[in-house]
Parts: C-alpha cells; structure tokens; sequence
C-alpha cells in the first residue's frame, strides 16, 4: 500500500471528524459518527480504513472524557447500502462472516442514541457501540469455520454466548439470495447470486458445510 492510498482512506475519517469535533458547538445534545467494525476486528489489505475507524472510536472516548456528547457506532455488514449494495457478488460471503445489519435497524439505532428521552448514563461504555459482530454457534448453525477474531481474548464470550432465536428469513445467506436478485445487473451475476443461494439451502438442509456442495456436480 502506497502513502497516497493510506491517506486517502484515513485522512476522511482522521480529519474529517476531528474538524467536525472542532467547529461545532460544545453545546449539542448528540455527536454520532459511523464507524465500522473493521476497526476492532482488523481487515488483511485494509490497515489505513480500520486505522481510520479506531480513530472515531478513540475521538469518542476522548469526547467523553471532557463531559461532550459522543457516540461511534462501529456497523458491521449492512445489506442495502454501502459496500454490500454497490458488491451484491459479495453479499453471501459477507453475511457468513457477521450478521447481516438492515438499513432499518440502524435508523431505529441511530433514533435511540440521540432520542432525549433515553436514558444514556455518561461514561466510557456509552462511546462506542459494535453492531453485527457473530458468535461461534451462528458459524456452527450456517456450516462455517471459526473466524480467527473469535479467538481473540476481547471476543472470548462469543463462544459462550447461545443464540436465542431462530435467524429471520432476511440474515439467512438463502434468503438473502432472493433480496439480492433484483438487483443483479448482468446474468452472469445473477447466476452467481442464484447458484451461491442454493448452495447454501442445501448445505442447510443436509447439516454440512456449504463447501462441500460442488456446484459442478449434479
């Protein structure tokens, strides 16, 4: 990676934030930036955007700690806009990787960090929320190896940790085969998405890893 590739990702994020952190009132009643969770989990090829997002989450912390409002909300996998939209190719391999964030939820999300009525005790857990991060029984459920983050200490009780409830239908990667269709802007692309979405049906239905179904063989 050049230096010119490094700023250009860090630099909107780095200066970008602490100009707004700078020039805006110290009176306002919320300060919410979009992070991504890339930043605590680490990316291969991405050091200068999780670089940039743990400096949101560290500007968060730093607001806090002089009585300002602040909150960073690291996103995980978000279905319909952002990268996952403009990369439908993408969207099954993602969604196995962490959960799958509607659009919706992070409207209702972003309503509860600023809504006044809302009780928001000050302090540092309040600086940075992590949204879409997985556990070791939804890769079990979907026939994925365990990612290497789960390993980490700070993610430990992810491990423990049951899910309580049954996927709906729109985070199952199947399903989201079926979100993803339209959007397809060649045949070669819906092929892929079509193939990938059954692939991963039958590999549910048959308990198995969706390696191991061959989308060659019949």
């Amino acid at each position: 990676m050049s230096y010119d590739d490094f700023q250009a990702a860090i630099l909107p994020k780095v200066q970008g934030s602490w100009n707004l952190h700078e020039y805006l009132p110290r009176t306002m009643d919320f300060f919410v930036m979009l992070s991504s969770a890339t930043g605590i989990l680490g990316n291969r090829s991405q050091a200068n955007y999780a670089a940039g997002n743990t400096y949101q989450d560290c500007l968060a912390q730093y607001r806090i700690s002089q009585n300002l409002p602040a909150t960073s909300i690291d996103l995980g996998t978000v279905l319909s806009v952002g990268y996952v939209a403009e990369h439908r190719e993408n969207m099954t391999t993602l969604a196995n990787v962490l959960e799958v964030i509607r659009e919706d939820e992070i409207h209702t999300l972003l309503e509860y960090v600023i809504d006044p009525r809302c009780k928001h005790e000050p302090g540092p857990e309040r600086a940075q929320l992590v949204v879409g991060l997985t556990t070791a029984e939804y890769l079990r459920q979907r026939g994925v190896p365990p990612l290497s983050y789960l390993s980490y200490p700070l993610f430990t009780h992810l491990n423990t940790t049951s899910v309580s409830h049954r996927h709906s239908k729109g985070e199952d990667p199947a399903h989201l085969a079926v979100i993803a269709l339209p959007y397809a802007t060649t045949k070669e692309e819906a092929v892929t998405i079509v193939r990938d979405g059954i692939r991963h049906k039958l590999a549910s239905l048959l308990a198995i890893p969706v390696d191991n179904i061959d989308s060659n063989k019949s």
